[in-house]
């Protein structure tokens, strides 16, 4: 309505209309109840969202490379060309390395330039160095020239994502994977978290595709399972026996944990970083430095061909 009309309006009529209107203070009243209430829904939905929901994506390009031990690597990935931005990752045997098709990808081919996608478990432990370092669960190399999306969230009994965008339409030659390689059913797939590898949605809402590929993530007690069986595996090919300790080697380990581990020659000294936890322990004496407290070894630790091992025990301190 303009202005004009708006001044010709009779004074009788516009005496009805605002008798008709609810008080100022008893319309806000009903419909604060009402927003109150939206809001503490939309809250508990997102904090349930939240919990269910237990990766973070990086998504960028590799900066540098650096290489690690036994032939792992450490990518920095980052989305910007500012100093010190992006995360170090190590990538290793133990990565998900695929392309955005799901097709196994080499350590080796990775190089400096590629268009990457990291998703990373938003409790798992980082190294508060410059920039930060983690180790890399997923990783996913967007290839030139081939055709594919990616999508990791959790998915309900309809297998639709928690942001109410991307249904999947399950066909028998969907491949169904765990993280393992082991073959899954449809059924496994409900109310989990998914990776899925697909090309073609419909223009939906939700969008629907029949993926290529899914993969059943590890649940957080299946995840503290496997790294205690990784850690296993690391000690079952290196470790030695001491007076009748287990001697596990410290970098091996620390650094699979996400650990900075640096090395003091001239003071005999292995330094660990970890977010807020710091580790300071000299060659040859049983008593370190955690953080401002003193903790004790079941045994000193020790070089044996120019690696420093400690006691076994020591990985329950490391995981704490």
């Amino acid at each position: 309505m303009n202005k004009k009309l708006k001044h010709i309006i009779p004074i009788t009529m516009a005496a009805i209309i605002a008798a008709s209107i609810p008080t100022v203070s008893s319309f806000a009243e009903k419909i604060g109840e009402e927003i109150r209430i939206a809001n503490e829904h939309s809250v508990l939905e997102m904090e349930r969202q939240d919990e269910r929901e237990n990766y973070i994506l990086l998504a960028g390009q590799i900066k540098d490379i650096r290489q690690g031990h036994e032939g792992s690597i450490f990518a920095l990935v980052s989305d910007s060309d500012e100093e010190y931005s992006g995360i170090q990752f190590g990538v290793s045997s133990d990565t998900l390395l695929l392309d955005q098709r799901g097709e196994k990808v080499a350590i080796t081919s990775l190089q400096i330039g590629d268009t990457v996608k990291v998703y990373y478990r938003k409790d798992q432990p980082m190294a508060l160095s410059m920039p930060p370092m983690t180790f890399a669960p997923i990783f996913i190399v967007e290839k030139e020239g081939s055709i594919g999306f990616t999508e990791l969230a959790f998915f309900n009994e309809n297998l639709i994502n928690l942001n109410n965008t991307l249904q999947l339409n399950i066909a028998e030659e969907t491949q169904i994977f765990d993280q393992q390689g082991n073959p899954k059913t449809k059924e496994d797939l409900v109310n989990q978290e998914l990776l899925v590898f697909y090309d073609i949605t419909t223009r939906s809402i939700p969008a629907q595709t029949t993926p290529q590929k899914v993969i059943l993530l590890a649940q957080e007690e299946q995840t503290l399972k496997e790294t205690m069986e990784n850690i296993d595996t690391i000690i079952a090919d290196d470790f030695i026996m001491v007076e009748g300790n287990k001697m596990i080697p410290l970098r091996k380990v620390a650094e699979y944990l996400g650990y900075e581990v640096s090395w003091m020659g001239d003071t005999q000294q292995v330094e660990l970083r970890l977010q807020a936890s710091s580790f300071l322990m000299t060659i040859g004496e049983k008593t370190y430095a955690y953080n401002r407290s003193l903790g004790q070894f079941e045994q000193a630790p020790l070089l044996h061909n120019h690696k420093t091992y400690v006691s076994q025990s020591f990985i329950d301190r490391l995981m704490q």
